[in-house]
């Protein structure tokens, strides 16, 4: 059977690394490689495509590994980082926020920056938002470390911050930790979003906190009052929802050390959450057009939906030239940032 390699993420930081840092890479993918397999010669292509799928999953695996390190101290590691993951149930996601330290429940500074700015994008969205927050641990600790109460205090930190963010715009789950129990490495839905990491005793996805959005989208527009119905006004509020919509669906890979503004296949996001402005872009870019017909769809689909919830009797062509009147508005910042 012919395995496949689905180049990802760190197949991309790979390739930006300098080329004394990819030969440290590539000479620690080899010497795991020849220990695992008894493999020392050079591999070919074709002839050994299994074999060089198995050495780029181990390359892999040491970039992983490699980011997850500290100097000094052996508890300590690297910089917090998190991911996002649309879930298969409609308005439904995971933000998992992984690489703590050792035995540590304190979120590091990085883990904080990037829920202040997916908060943002909830809050600004003006969705109906339930929270619930889960700890996890890794093995390191053994079979005699409290990795149970670990988990819980680290689940219990970032409740309390996402608290403090959200005020009474959120309902909570209560939070909670499963130890070691429950490996992040270990569940499909996670591991399977990642490169296939062989033969790992610690995981920094392991020691990592899930937390689980789920969403509505916002109620009646109060723009949309007959007779008098103020259209910027009811765009305007559609358009922070529609462009959360339009991201969360499609997910994303945040390395919350790095806050660039986000491109997914190309297409810049219509909202940087750690700016809370739209992701610049002008009418005429084909990537910028692609971007407001998904999210003028889903603002159609909102207002029309809350029109019937009013009883109006407006039609969705006559919605559509008042989007149309919008996108021309000068004063329209999702069009003109």
């Amino acid at each position: 059977m012919t395995d496949q390699y689905i180049p990802g993420v760190w197949s991309t930081r790979y390739e930006q690394l300098s080329a004394p840092e990819r030969d440290y890479v590539a000479g620690e993918a080899d010497r795991r490689f020849r220990a695992r397999t008894g493999i020392s010669r050079k591999l070919d292509p074709k002839a050994d495509h299994n074999l060089v799928v198995q050495w780029l999953r181990i390359r892999d695996e040491v970039l992983a590994q490699l980011s997850g390190k500290g100097p000094g101290n052996a508890n300590k590691t690297g910089d917090g980082l998190a991911l996002w993951l649309p879930a298969p149930m409609k308005n439904f996601a995971f933000f998992l926020l992984y690489n703590y330290d050792v035995g540590s429940d304190a979120p590091k500074p990085l883990h904080l920056k990037a829920i202040d700015g997916v908060m943002r994008l909830f809050l600004k969205a003006n969705a109906e938002l339930r929270i619930g927050v889960e700890g996890h641990a890794s093995r390191t600790g053994g079979e005699r470390y409290d990795n149970s109460g670990l988990s819980e205090r680290r689940a219990a930190n970032i409740d309390k911050y996402l608290r403090k963010l959200a005020g009474s715009s959120a309902k909570f789950f209560t939070s909670g930790g499963s130890g070691a129990k429950q490996q992040v490495s270990a569940n499909p839905f996670y591991r399977d979003t990642w490169p296939h990491l062989e033969s790992l005793d610690e995981d920094e996805r392991d020691r990592s906190v899930v937390v689980t959005f789920q969403w509505q989208p916002p109620g009646i527009l109060d723009a949309l009052d007959q007779p008098n119905i103020d259209w910027d006004k009811a765009f305007d509020h559609a358009a922070p929802y529609a462009a959360f919509a339009y991201v969360s669906t499609m997910g994303l890979k945040i390395a919350s050390d790095n806050l660039s503004p986000i491109q997914l296949g190309g297409v810049p996001v219509p909202w940087n959450p750690y700016t809370g402005w739209p992701t610049s872009w002008t009418t005429g870019n084909p990537d910028a057009d692609q971007v407001m017909q998904a999210m003028g769809k889903m603002m159609i689909d909102n207002i029309e939906a809350a029109a019937a919830r009013k009883g109006y009797k407006i039609t969705r062509d006559d919605i559509i030239r008042h989007y149309q009147d919008w996108l021309k508005n000068p004063k329209n910042k999702w069009v003109n940032p």
